[in-house]
């Protein structure tokens, strides 16, 4: 991409775009999950019984979206919300039979979008797309938010 206007902004939205329509068009009917829904079973599946602040954490979103989030996925049965036995004050997150099926649907999902976003490019032309996208992440992270990849 050469010339003064590479149009960066712009190609990069559309992109995004056409990846949450791909997405949207793949959803199963019976249980379609958001991009932090899908995260969330992917951190308990490693992670199960992780307090709800952890899991914020490794989203990078605040404690009240991950509080509505955890809300919306116990409705779902995908997740229960338990007391810490310790601390009662705390919330540990679960996942449920229906909360690890939908997660292993969402992998699935997943590993098909990430073989065509990769298609037609080298590994070494993925590994700059990848170097890339994590610069962006250093250079717009907020004041005081930590650097995590």
């Amino acid at each position: 991409m050469t010339g003064p206007e590479k149009r960066l902004i712009f190609l990069l939205n559309l992109g995004q775009r056409a990846v949450e329509r791909w997405i949207e068009g793949q959803a199963d009917d019976t249980l379609a999950l958001s991009a932090p829904q899908a995260g969330t079973l992917f951190f308990l599946s490693r992670n199960d019984g992780a307090l709800i602040g952890e899991v914020a954490q490794a989203l990078h979103i605040g404690a009240s979206a991950m509080s509505g989030l955890a809300n919306r996925l116990a409705i779902a049965g995908l997740v229960e919300r338990r007391r810490d036995e310790v601390d009662g004050r705390a919330i540990r997150l679960h996942l449920t039979s229906d909360g690890r099926e939908a997660g292993q649907r969402a992998k699935t999902v997943l590993a098909t979008l990430n073989n065509r976003l990769s298609d037609g490019f080298t590994p070494a032309e993925m590994d700059v797309v990848g170097r890339w996208l994590g610069a962006l992440q250093d250079k717009f992270r907020a004041p005081g938010e930590p650097l995590e990849r």
